[in-house]
């Protein structure tokens, strides 16, 4: 009869191997440039969504400050704004 001990170490050296991997993709995932806002301080994707989130406050109070939330000029600054930062269509310039 195995020991309590036993059975836990044996249970480990099997789930060790699928959480180093689970860690290591996630490590992976931290080092590309999608926005992930899980990853630790300094990754490019923790960068990536600190900037968007950053971007997206600025966002906000410049389109409050042309009018309250909900208005024709606030709803204008937030479509102005998206239409600018959209990628280019196929075959548009890059500047508009």
């Amino acid at each position: 009869m195995q020991s309590l001990g036993m059975r836990a170490a044996a249970a480990l050296m099997l789930i060790a191997p699928l959480l180093s991997d689970c860690a290591s993709k996630q490590e992976d995932q931290c080092y590309s440039r999608t926005a992930r806002p899980e990853c630790p301080p300094g990754t490019p994707a923790r960068i990536e969504s600190d900037y968007r989130r950053d971007l997206a406050n600025i966002d906000d109070e410049r389109c409050r400050a042309a009018g309250e939330v909900g208005s024709a000029a606030y709803l204008k600054c937030r479509s102005d704004l998206h239409r600018d930062r959209a990628p280019p269509e196929e075959g548009e310039p890059l500047l508009r």
